[in-house]
């Protein structure tokens, strides 16, 4: 899960349009609602956040697989057309059914703009010749793979590539992606658009105001949550509590999600009683219990371009200590709700979470920032702008570049 972005409003430079191109492409304030099909070909939880910010400004098709909508539709609102085609494994041939069937949803659809919420497309390359009838966005979340990050690198990233160079306009949560985007040879003539990361408040509103039990054993609370690899900087964040441990002896640290890295440092989780860990995946029922009953949310990134789990967080107005490292740290520092500290450093990481925990006054401050930044930079209604706003730029260039 998965920050990143930086003010909404920068953009990489891209192309310069006609004004009078711009006016015949762009629907204007009395024209009708744009009309967006979105794939949730990237994380989950985001593609939701995305999709129903989106809904609220225009008319949305999904297609999805039909374990997505099952489990997120209900979140969606009644006007969301979502068409469920059955959608194999990567690896199957029967992609190529699938990719006929997408194809069936959009013509019928007939949307201004395409847009894919992440790169888990390989089979969706072949069909790149029909699908450039219309105008096609995709959002790109990590330019390049984590270090650890063998989900990831299951998939080629020769055809994500040639994806990338295929699509009309990106969308990216951080200049510092864009620029490596473009240093990458991605320069789509509709422009690389820099959107915050959604707030991921699905958990919160699905919580509402129902009480957490309480925690056993008492003491102060610290969450890792999410995909546990190389890169999240778990090692990093248990040599910081054995120190912490001295200082607050009441410390608990959960430990909430699965990983080679969490196999890799069983041995050492298992001889620190001060950890909980819970490997397996959290429902949805389970997450709003977890995050309510933290009260830090640590992410010791040793490398990182964004974090879902500091959307997480953000939906739940809870201060976090995180890595300066991308735009994760540059959101953290932004938005003031919690401390940056060095990456690959447990000293720095076990003061920084010290003095949260032990000056209430900051920790109630990085929460207020955490719940204004939910309902400021990273809210639907002003990703849904700007997500609109990238459309517009996408569009135009696709008319600028047609004949």
């Amino acid at each position: 899960m998965s920050n990143f972005e930086t003010r909404g409003e920068a953009r990489l430079p891209s192309a310069t349009f006609a004004p009078e191109l711009l006016d015949s492409a762009i629907p204007g304030p009395t024209a009708p609602r744009l009309r967006v099909a979105c794939l949730p070909t990237g994380p989950d939880e985001y593609a939701a956040a995305v999709i129903r910010a989106l809904a609220a400004r225009a008319d949305v098709l999904v297609v999805a697989p039909p374990a997505w909508a099952a489990r997120y539709g209900g979140d969606l609102p009644a006007a969301v057309r979502i068409a469920t085609p059955p959608w194999p494994r990567h690896r199957d041939p029967r992609n190529l059914l699938l990719a006929w069937r997408i194809l069936r949803e959009l013509r019928s659809f007939s949307p201004d703009v395409v847009h894919f919420l992440g790169e888990s497309v390989l089979w969706l390359v072949l069909a790149l010749p029909w699908l450039r009838r219309w105008p096609l966005a995709v959002t790109v979340h990590e330019v390049d793979f984590h270090p650890g990050d063998v989900q990831a690198q299951t998939l080629p990233m020769a055809p994500i590539r040639l994806f990338r160079r295929s699509m009309d306009g990106a969308v990216v949560h951080g200049q510092g992606q864009a620029e490596r985007l473009a240093a990458d040879g991605v320069r789509p003539r509709g422009g690389t658009h820099v959107v915050p990361h959604p707030v991921l408040d699905r958990h919160a509103r699905l919580a509402g105001d129902a009480p957490v039990a309480a925690a056993t054993p008492s003491g102060p609370r610290l969450l890792f949550f999410g995909r546990v690899m190389l890169y999240k900087g778990l090692a990093v964040l248990l040599a910081a509590g054995d120190e912490l441990i001295r200082r607050h002896p009441e410390l608990r640290l959960v430990v909430a999600g699965t990983g080679d890295e969490l196999d890799r440092l069983r041995p050492e989780l298992a001889r620190r009683p001060w950890v909980e860990v819970l490997d397996a995946y959290v429902p949805d029922t389970a997450v709003a219990g977890l995050f309510q009953a933290a009260d830090i949310v640590v992410l010791p990134y040793i490398e990182a371009s964004q974090s879902g789990v500091a959307a997480l967080a953000a939906g739940f107005a809870k201060p976090v200590v995180a890595s300066a490292t991308g735009e994760l740290g540059q959101l953290v520092e932004a938005t003031g709700m919690g401390l940056v500290v060095p990456p690959g450093e447990p000293r720095a990481l076990a003061l920084a979470i010290a003095r949260l925990l032990e000056d209430a006054a900051l920790r109630a401050g990085c929460s207020a920032a955490a719940a204004a930044a939910a309902r400021g930079p990273m809210s639907p209604s002003t990703v849904a702008g700007l997500t609109l706003d990238a459309y517009a730029g996408i569009i135009a260039g696709r008319v600028a570049a047609s004949p």
